[in-house]
């Protein structure tokens, strides 16, 4: 299975279907650009896909996840986000980018709790370079 990376949004969305052992949620997710020209129309749309939980706002900056370079763990994301404080949420990721360009995204998806498992999908073993 051969998949070209993009923005972390655009790469989740690529692999939602093809995870064998495991689920990606879903998601929300727009562009700088979209946020500042249509706000209220992202809002709606995060609560009639997403429901009334409480969600993550994920970064997915240009910047990070790259086939070149990771920048993990250098934007922010906000846990447990409640819709009262989304709008507040996405604005403060997109401000943790420092140079935001209008095709920097976010991504939102229900925040989860009790979790077993959790990890990073790999398509080679990151020590050996092996593919699994």
């Amino acid at each position: 299975m051969y998949i070209s990376f993009g923005n972390k949004a655009e790469t989740l969305a690529k692999l939602e279907n093809k995870i064998r052992c495991g689920r990606i949620l879903p998601q929300v997710a727009f562009s700088y650009k979209e946020w500042r020209n249509e706000r209220k129309k992202y809002l709606k749309k995060i609560s009639k896909k997403l429901g009334d939980h409480n969600l993550i706002v994920r970064s997915s900056c240009h910047k990070e996840d790259s086939k070149d370079s990771s920048h993990a763990g250098e934007f922010l994301s906000i846990l447990n986000v409640n819709m009262n404080k989304l709008s507040e949420a996405i604005d403060d990721v997109f401000k943790s980018y420092n140079v935001i360009k209008d095709v920097d995204c976010v991504l939102i998806q229900n925040m989860l709790n009790n979790i077993v498992f959790s990890g990073v999908a790999f398509s080679h073993d990151p020590k050996t370079c092996s593919p699994y």
